[in-house]
């Protein structure tokens, strides 16, 4: 009696183990030829940079990038704008802190609506391309309200100078003693006026 082997399954992991393995070789040919276009991507900041934003008005700002490679401007490439999650940040129309647009004909990505939030101090805007490993960066500053930290310590110093000028004009007045006024002859004893008894008479 011969018995009977199904081929079935091995069929099928054969055909399994086939097409994970075109997968995986398409993969790596995918990545291999990507990667000269990806270090030839470059990203420039033309709006945006060391913006300084109110936390007290919260007004909206844009930022402005252009995307460029070996050919010059690169259209329809998906750039995204990323602000940090916490601490000093703000948010874009979408009410988180990321934004994704694509580049025009130009190569112009525009990131607009941008609004602080009310945590005063410095950040960075990152600023990605899909598909590539360029990056930059968009400093932004949130100023709290009336300047801020910093015009509190200009308030300060400008405070501490005039208390300095105030004590040294007080003990320069302290130290210096008005003119002497000169003081009287002292008249001697001899020169005493002692007024006599006078007479009244007849002209001789």
């Amino acid at each position: 009696m011969t018995k009977h082997i199904d081929t079935v399954p091995v069929f099928r992991r054969l055909v399994t183990f086939s097409f994970l393995l075109i997968l995986a070789v398409f993969n790596w040919a995918e990545s291999d030829w990507a990667s000269p276009l990806q270090d030839s991507v470059r990203i420039i900041v033309l709006q945006g940079d060391r913006g300084l934003n109110s936390t007290e008005t919260r007004s909206e700002t844009s930022f402005v990038v252009q995307v460029q490679d070996t050919n010059g401007p690169l259209a329809g490439a998906r750039v995204t704008f990323k602000a940090p999650a916490a601490g000093a940040s703000g948010m874009f129309p979408n009410a988180g802190t990321m934004m994704t647009v694509t580049t025009d004909p130009s190569g112009i990505a525009e990131a607009k609506g941008f609004r602080p939030n009310n945590v005063a101090g410095p950040f960075d805007v990152t600023v990605t391309v899909e598909n590539s490993r360029a990056t930059a960066t968009i400093a932004q500053t949130n100023i709290g309200p009336k300047g801020g930290s910093g015009k509190k310590w200009i308030a300060v110093i400008l405070g501490a100078a005039g208390a300095g000028a105030a004590l040294s004009l007080a003990n320069g007045q302290k130290s210096s003693s008005p003119p002497a006024l000169p003081s009287s002859p002292t008249c001697p004893p001899s020169c005493a006026i002692q007024a006599g008894a006078s007479t009244v008479g007849p002209p001789g």
